[in-house]
C-alpha cells in the first residue's frame, strides 16, 4: 500500500473512531441525577407575648396567662434555603380543637430566618389547658409544640 493511500485512509479511520467514541459516551449517566433538597430546620422556639421593632420576642415565656396576657406568639428561627415556601400555623385548645389557622407565603433571603404567628386571647371565651401549636412548611409538619395557658 502507497503512503498516499493510507494518508488518504487516515482520516476515515480517525473519523469513524470518533463517531464510536461519541456513540459510546451517550449510552447513560453514571449517576442518576437527583433533585437538591432544601434546608428546613427549625432551631429555636420561642412562646412570648409580643414581637418588637426589629422583629425578635419581647419575652420567652413557659406559660401564659388568659387574664393577664392579650395575645400568645409562637417565634421560630430557622436554618432554612433560599426559596418560596408556603407556612401553614394552626393552633389547638386545650380540648384539642383547632381555634386558629394562619396561611401565608415567605420567601426567605437569608439562610436564617425567622416567622411568628400569634393568637388572640379572650378569657369569656378560651379555656386554660395544655394548647398545641403545629407549624406546617409545604405541607411537612416541622413543629409540634404544647404550651401552658393558664387563668
Amino acid at each position: 500500500m502507497s503512503i498516499a493511500r493510507i494518508l488518504l485512509l487516515m482520516p476515515i479511520s480517525i473519523l469513524m473512531l470518533s463517531c464510536v467514541t461519541t456513540e459510546q459516551q451517550q449510552i447513560e449517566p453514571s449517576r442518576p441525577i437527583t433533585e437538591k433538597k432544601a434546608l428546613i430546620e427549625p432551631y429555636r422556639i420561642i412562646f412570648c407575648t409580643g414581637i418588637d421593632e426589629e422583629h425578635l420576642p419581647i419575652n420567652d415565656l413557659e406559660s401564659i396567662s388568659l387574664i393577664e396576657d392579650n395575645h400568645v406568639y409562637i417565634y421560630v428561627k430557622w436554618s432554612i434555603s433560599v426559596g418560596t415556601y408556603s407556612y401553614l400555623c394552626k393552633v389547638h385548645d386545650g380540648a384539642g380543637k383547632e381555634v386558629f389557622r394562619g396561611k401565608m407565603e415567605f420567601s426567605p433571603t437569608d439562610p436564617d430566618w425567622n416567622t411568628w404567628s400569634w393568637f388572640t386571647l379572650n378569657p369569656y371565651i378560651d379555656s386554660p389547658g395544655l394548647w398545641r401549636f403545629e407549624i406546617y412548611i409545604d405541607g411537612k409538619k416541622y413543629i409540634d409544640e404544647e404550651f401552658p395557658i393558664t387563668y
